[in-house]
């Protein structure tokens, strides 16, 4: 009898859920690259075991096939939510791919440590390489170089996942909204990093 939402993953069936379109926001961000000349694109991921991960790293994977790229991936030891991961990921690529042009990170603070990764190299972004977020927060604007990112409307889905709570508690009983699977696009918000 009580109200539950899934809010960005979705990992049961039976439960409502809001997420992102996450295998979209991959693709998007490849083809947003692609359109700006880049060629060589890495991808800083997660866990492909967390759909959120797993969703971009598909969308990367597509698009690159599509597009006739080759694939560029990374992994590290570091907690996949740590600007660490993304400093040592960024490091990998560029060591691994000497024509490395763009890096996508899947969350904000990798973008971060694969910013400063680069700044170390004297690699000027985005002249050189061009780095993306796919999970953007308004903290990749106050950067001194502004982060580019695929934007999840975070308040539209928070709202909306709190209306479908709400009128599941104020439902008469035996009268309960049914369940509902709700996906919402990202929105690319263009800033100094591209």
């Amino acid at each position: 009898g009580i109200a539950v939402m899934q809010l960005i993953r979705r990992q049961e069936k039976r439960i409502s859920s809001i997420v992102a379109d996450y295998e979209a926001c991959g693709s998007d961000a490849v083809h947003f690259l692609y359109q700006k000349g880049c060629r060589e694109i890495g991808l800083i991921n997660g866990s492909l075991e967390l759909a959120p991960y797993k969703g971009r790293h598909d969308g990367y994977c597509k698009a690159v096939k599509k597009l006739g790229l080759s694939e560029n991936l990374s992994q590290s030891d570091h907690p996949v939510n740590s600007f660490e991961h993304g400093y040592e990921c960024a490091n990998q690529l560029l060591d691994d791919v000497p024509r490395l042009d763009a890096i996508m990170a899947a969350i904000d603070i990798q973008g971060l440590g694969a910013i400063r990764a680069l700044t170390e190299r004297s690699i000027r972004v985005p002249g050189e390489v061009k780095v993306i977020s796919l999970t953007g927060h308004a903290v990749g604007a106050m950067l001194e170089t502004s982060m580019t990112s695929m934007e999840m409307p975070a308040r539209e889905m928070g709202m909306r996942a709190a209306q479908m709570v709400i009128d599941t508690i104020h439902a008469p009983s035996g009268e309960k909204p049914s369940i509902q699977h709700l996906t919402f696009a990202t929105v690319l918000v263009e800033r100094e990093s591209t």
